[in-house]
């Protein structure tokens, strides 16, 4: 019985980043099923803004699924992910001591995405994610922001280095 549970989440899991795949490739045509996933994500948040260490680990992993999606294609629906960000953002200030690791580092690494993407500006990521870095209890959060702020601060994103990837001659 325990195989078919886990059986069961991996085809979610695999469903949804099919799903992305398609919304890149066609948005217009799978905006229906976007909307569906939407509409899981906020029914979700809801749960988690009101109770989150009541969540099953059943419920913890789809909610990281579908911000996993909705980072990861916010950029072809922006009427609709407007207030996603936002969301991130209340999630994250206000649960950051409760929630699941794996869940805070994936809301950090989707405002991230967000904000490669150009949906959120650097001094709005820089002033959400700053109070919660001298806050925080976990150390590994802690990493987590330091590294994502010194980031944004000096406006790098962490690539090979030119010279090492040169060839010699």
């Amino acid at each position: 019985m325990v195989k078919r549970k886990v059986a069961a989440l991996e085809k979610v899991e695999a469903d949804l980043v099919n799903l992305q795949y398609k919304i890149r490739r066609d948005p217009k045509s799978y905006a229906q099923e976007f909307y569906d996933q939407w509409l899981a994500y906020d029914a979700q948040k809801q749960i988690f803004l009101s109770a989150p260490t009541t969540a099953s680990t059943e419920d913890v992993r789809k909610f990281h699924d579908l911000v996993d999606l909705i980072a990861h294609v916010a950029d072809c629906y922006p009427e609709l992910t407007a207030p996603y960000s936002e969301d991130l953002k209340v999630l994250l200030t206000q649960h950051h001591a409760t929630l699941d690791s794996e869940l805070r580092e994936k809301v950090v690494g989707s405002l991230g995405l967000l904000r490669r993407k150009d949906i959120i500006d650097s001094t709005n990521l820089l002033t959400t994610l700053f109070p919660i870095l001298v806050s925080t209890p976990s150390k590994t959060l802690r990493a987590l922001l330091f590294k994502v702020c010194i980031s944004l601060a000096l406006g790098t994103v962490p690539r090979p280095s030119l010279i090492l990837s040169r060839p010699m001659f």
